[in-house]
């Protein structure tokens, strides 16, 4: 697209599986799949030409889907639930494979570390809590948001998280011992997203 964005006013495709309006979409590594979280309670996985390949309910809002990378074992699909549940499934058929019941208040994001082993989430307990995806331990947390915390993401080395809360602020934190080694107030608003450049160089918000 010579470096812009496009903007596609008429699109070729309109999935209108959902029954309430869509929070999330995401495609899988090798671009062939995207999921998709709604507020009609369902995660669903499409193929790129729209055909539906499952659908998995759940037992409120759905907030956030994310694939695993490519690096991973195992594909796999977590979720972030309203009702404080984080679920991993098996990105091949929807088959649950794990739940994580750490948190005390809606999940808002999840996301998978660059080497698929790990989990970070955010959530309206204030917290932001890195979990194992296998077992769902939890390997860290980062709890001096002073609000909800909106977004979180691994750093490209998958050493640290940052996080972004609904005061605008935005932490980097540590992993391993949960040191603090950034902290900024990027916005006067909610910190909705976090997105690293390629090179793990530049981060946006």
């Amino acid at each position: 697209l010579e470096g812009r964005m496009k903007v596609l006013t008429d699109p070729k495709l309109k999935i209108t599986n959902h029954t309430n309006w869509v929070r999330c979409v995401r495609w899988n590594p090798d671009g062939d799949h995207f999921a998709t979280a709604s507020a009609d309670k369902t995660v669903r996985l499409f193929t790129a030409a729209g055909n539906e390949v499952f659908s998995v309910q759940h037992p409120d809002w759905v907030w956030c889907v994310s694939f695993s990378p490519k690096a991973s074992k195992r594909r796999r699909l977590a979720t972030a639930c309203l009702d404080g549940i984080i679920r991993v499934l098996d990105a091949a058929n929807g088959r649950q494979l794990l739940e994580i019941k750490q948190h005390t208040g809606t999940v808002n994001c999840v996301n998978f570390s660059p080497d698929g082993d790990m989990l970070v989430s955010g959530s309206y307990d204030k917290t932001a809590r890195v979990f194992a995806v296998t077992t769902g331990k939890q390997v860290a947390s980062v709890e001096d948001h002073k609000a909800f915390v909106l977004s979180a993401i691994f750093s490209r080395d998958g050493t640290r998280v940052i996080t972004g809360s609904v005061l605008g602020d935005v932490r980097v934190t540590e992993i391993a011992g949960g040191r603090l080694v950034a902290q900024f107030q990027a916005h006067s608003g909610p910190v909705t997203s976090l997105a690293l450049s390629a090179d793990g160089a530049l981060l946006a918000s």
